[in-house]
């Protein structure tokens, strides 16, 4: 099993499934788990967990959640993050 980490950044607030709120924007960790395996001329991985850290929103409290989320999830809302909106252009 190997476990590998990075950092996303979102602009602005976002929301994805399985979440009852909006997400501020900022910066997240994502943490994907890989396992073995074994093949007779290489070695390959598959991709068993992919989650991203949310922090918590409640001021009371530190404490932060992980939730799973498949990869074409999270491309698809840093994609939607990444698009100007038409008011924001200047003309």
């Amino acid at each position: 099993m190997r476990t590998s980490r990075k950092i996303v950044t979102f602009h602005k607030p976002f929301l994805l499934k399985g979440v009852d709120d909006n997400q501020p924007p900022g910066d997240y960790a994502v943490v994907t788990r890989e396992e073995e395996i074994q093949g007779l001329l290489h070695t390959g991985w598959q991709r068993v967990e992919t989650s991203l850290r949310l922090p918590s929103l409640d001021t009371n409290t530190l404490q932060e959640q992980f939730i799973s989320i498949s990869p074409t999830e999270l491309a698809a809302a840093l994609a939607t993050d990444a698009k100007v909106s038409p008011s924001a252009i200047n003309t």
